[in-house]
């Protein structure tokens, strides 16, 4: 139904009324009768009617426009009412919850299912997202498996791939049906704090695309505020060599995926069994001043070859200055506890009685 202003001070109703309205003695289509020049005008044509049946019109008009969602203003333009009373825009929760990524090896499966147990004893509803397609042997309760839509033993069986090339084309088989992710998330309950369980092939969280655009669906999609947590084996810690190597992969993961990060070093129960580390743990949790290895590195006739590469790349960790790392025992429940405090700094978690609010 439109509505055309004539002119200044009148509105036409013609459009506003399509059938006739029969006031007393007045009959036809209803104009607005205004002052103008200090004589009553009308716009369709002279009426014959009395004063009160012209206050009656007036009134008549006034409910009708305000039945449409309409009103007319000093200067007789309509305006709508219910814009001002427009729907407010749907309330989306937040859903909380961690990325964990890191090595084959280094104990991803084993802190989902410790984390898992954890959060129950502290009174956290948690649910576990497993997508690694080729992992087949899940020790916790897993609510939603990515093996459900596909499978890396078969595509290595239809596809003639090895492991790594079955499992990165799995997980471009994932961001290419997102949909199928985004149904089982939403069934999730709201305050549920997701672990999500991913593949252990370091190139699919360092330099391909698919692993990313899933996260950056969870992120600004699905409005889920996630932190990255990337486990490393500390028994690393041991040679210089694979300790700057490291700490390189937690820096290039950090960069690639964009997300909160807290960088672990895990199994530290198992550290001592390796021998006694040329420094402090502090020091390697720190991850600064690399350069104090080189001393040890040199000492070796093979890497002494690459000492300027070794040097600059110690100075790139220095330069960024964005590596640390947090220590982990699984079944250490301060140390689980002080890891989980981290996260939820990193993502502005606060629990509540209620359920869950973002930190300010």
């Amino acid at each position: 139904m439109s509505f055309v202003p004539i002119t200044r001070g009148c509105v036409s109703m013609d459009s506003l009324l399509p059938i006739t309205h029969r006031f007393g003695s007045c009959s036809g289509p209803i104009g607005l009768p205004v002052e103008e020049g200090g004589k009553r005008r009308h716009l369709q044509r002279k009426w014959n009617t009395k004063p009160l049946q012209v206050v009656a019109i007036h009134r008549y008009q006034d409910r009708f426009l305000r039945r449409q969602g309409r009103a007319v203003d000093a200067t007789g333009v309509a305006r709508s009412v219910l814009a001002a009373k427009s729907p407010k825009p749907k309330t989306v929760r937040m859903r909380f919850g961690q990325v964990v990524v890191g090595p084959p090896g280094s104990g991803k499966t084993t802190y989902c299912r410790g984390l898992q147990e954890f959060l129950h004893g502290v009174g956290r509803e948690s649910r576990v997202l497993n997508l690694d397609p080729a992992n087949d042997r899940l020790p916790y309760e897993c609510d939603v498996d990515v093996r459900n839509l596909i499978e890396a033993e078969e595509v290595q069986t239809e596809l003639g791939l090895g492991p790594n090339g079955s499992m990165v084309y799995c997980m471009d088989y994932l961001a290419s049906n997102l949909d199928w992710l985004e149904e089982r998330i939403h069934a999730l309950p709201e305050n549920v704090y997701m672990i999500v369980d991913c593949p252990g092939q370091v190139e699919l969280f360092t330099l391909h695309d698919s692993l990313r655009k899933v996260v950056d669906h969870m992120v600004r999609t699905l409005q889920c505020r996630l932190a990255c947590v990337h486990l490393i084996d500390a028994h690393l810690c041991q040679d210089a060599g694979k300790y700057i190597g490291a700490v390189l992969l937690s820096l290039n993961t950090m960069l690639h995926l964009a997300l909160p990060h807290v960088n672990v070093l895990s199994k530290i129960d198992l550290l001592g069994r390796y021998g006694e580390l040329a420094f402090d743990l502090e020091y390697y949790t720190d991850a600064q001043d690399l350069e104090y290895l080189l001393h040890e590195l040199n000492a070796d006739p093979l890497a002494s070859r690459f000492e300027k590469l070794n040097r600059g790349l110690c100075e790139i960790v220095g330069d960024y200055g964005l590596v640390q790392f947090m220590t982990l025992h699984v079944e250490d429940k301060e140390l689980m506890g002080q890891l989980l405090k981290g996260v939820d700094k990193a993502v502005g978690y606060v629990a509540t009685g209620q359920g869950t609010t973002p930190g300010s």
